[in-house]
């Protein structure tokens, strides 16, 4: 891999910071400080039958529920906040998904950039709560599908050695976009601004993402070779390379161009083309049907997981702000491990290990909380343990991006993942939802649930086939040869 691709793969990096800051941030906007009715400053607020002169807040923190008093009565419009987010993000992750297998990776990724920084930048001004809303759900359909397809794009630009690091480095970004979201909180308390200053890295992105071309690979897949080889030209040329001035590249001799993709000589066959659905193209093949089923499973798992623990960080003792940056630190420490140990050990048993652990910490953190010990001491151990929690689950985060990316052949891969991420998107709907039980029923519930899914998820990756080390597949045909026997109707049964 040579030092554009580098260039790239940072540029592409910095879109995980901007999904990071778009799907936290309603964590900030649904924060309700302390508050009483001005009419009597000495009673809860909502204690009184009517609140004639308004809610009175104890702290200089600015954010929608305090904007639109979404409190008392309306308490339950806050989580409404985070649901409507990620229905946005649900429908983006699916469509954005199918679309980029049949437009183009790059198409798609310049699409939601210029529209999520764009509604970004609305919310400014907006200064009802359907107009907060409304901005908000539309904005999450293109943030997600800016995730999706922007992983796809950046992973078929990697060889097979460079795909674990490559991985790691998006979810380290990710990290970077927490940490930089939790010290612009901190310091602008005011929504509206905050708003405009987490719109940076979209701005960045925006002007540099010009200088990145289409996916050779997904140019391969559906039969245009000469583009590909177009793509991987510009590649060479700002890497000053003269392979092509020294030899006639087509598509009998692209496989020798190992370091600027994973390319075969029959990639551009037009044979080898499945259904335009590339969806329908997943469930009829048996393997790759298996291969859904499991990682529908792991990605609704994990992600459920990640952002209730994320959800819960904020409740626990001391300063929400320090919380949830150390959470970040944590984050980096976990995908630095996780880069390591994925070198040494396979995807799923690395996997399935995190999520037994994470399960066992789960139902460990409800027991305490239902047997309501208390001290300085466990209030401390308590946050330590729920940070470590969320380590285990960015490192299975990280790992499943992966691993998906690697199960599922060129043709079909931006679809999987979106299909992937809008199962995921659906754990990450119902996680605030999740964690409103903990003001009826206390912890122990919503972790048993948490702790029950990744269990479960994690025990049926051992149906999957290890992917470490392999060439990713460009079409069924090579899936098929790769992990079952081959039928001329292109299934497995």
């Amino acid at each position: 891999m040579e030092r554009y691709q580098y260039l790239i793969i940072i540029i592409l990096a910095l879109n995980s910071s901007i999904v990071a800051i778009n799907h936290t941030i309603t964590s900030f906007h649904t924060y309700t400080p302390d508050f009483y009715c001005k009419d009597d400053n000495k009673t809860a607020a909502c204690d009184i039958a009517e609140c004639v002169a308004g809610y009175q807040f104890n702290n200089d923190d600015w954010t929608p529920v305090t904007e639109f008093n979404l409190v008392c009565g309306n308490r339950l419009l806050a989580p409404l906040i985070n649901t409507l987010y990620f229905s946005g993000v649900t429908v983006g992750a699916i469509v954005c998904g199918i679309l980029a297998d049949i437009f183009g990776r790059k198409f798609l990724v310049v699409i939601c950039i210029y529209f999520q920084l764009t509604l970004g930048l609305c919310l400014y001004f907006a200064n009802s709560l359907e107009a907060f809303i409304s901005i908000r759900t539309i904005q999450g359909f293109f943030v997600q599908g800016l995730q999706g397809c922007t992983y796809t794009l950046l992973l078929e630009f990697c060889p097979t050695k460079f795909r674990t690091g490559a991985g790691v480095l998006w979810e380290i970004f990710w990290a970077f976009g927490l940490i930089f979201l939790g010290l612009m909180s901190l310091a602008i308390r005011d929504w509206h601004y905050l708003q405009i200053v987490v719109s940076i890295p979209s701005i960045i992105t925006a002007i540099c993402i010009w200088i990145v071309p289409e996916s050779p690979l997904w140019y391969l897949s559906i039969g245009k070779t000469s583009q590909s080889i177009t793509s991987i030209k510009k590649l060479a040329k700002y890497n000053k390379d003269d392979t092509f001035n020294n030899a006639l590249v087509n598509n009998s001799n692209l496989e020798k161009l190992t370091k600027y993709g994973e390319f075969k000589s029959n990639d551009g066959d037009a044979s080898k083309r499945s259904d335009k659905n590339p969806i329908f193209s997943i469930f009829k093949n048996a393997i790759l049907r298996k291969h859904a089923f499991v990682m529908i499973t792991v990605w609704f798992s994990v992600t459920l997981s990640y952002y209730g623990i994320l959800f819960y960080l904020p409740s626990l003792s001391g300063n929400r702000h320090s919380n949830f940056i150390i959470g970040a630190v944590i984050e980096i420490v976990a995908y630095v491990l996780a880069f390591f140990l994925l070198q040494r050990f396979s995807r799923r048993y690395f996997m399935l290990t995190c999520q037994f652990v994470n399960g066992g910490i789960l139902i460990f953190l409800g027991l305490i909380a239902y047997l309501e010990v208390t001290s300085d001491f466990m209030d401390t151990f308590i946050i330590v343990m729920t940070l470590i929690a969320k380590g285990l689950a960015v490192s299975s985060f990280c790992t499943m991006f992966i691993y998906a990316s690697e199960l599922f052949p060129t043709m079909q891969r931006s679809a999987a993942i979106g299909l992937f991420g809008f199962w995921a998107r659906i754990g990450s709907l119902l996680a605030p939802q999740l964690m409103i039980l903990t003001e009826y029923n206390g912890d122990l519930l919503p972790m048993a649930i948490m702790a029950f899914l990744i269990i479960i998820s994690g025990a049926l990756l051992l149906l999957l086939p290890e992917t470490k080390g392999e060439k990713l597949v460009n079409n069924i045909d090579e899936a098929n040869e790769m992990w079952g026997k081959s039928k001329k109707n292109g299934t497995q049964m």
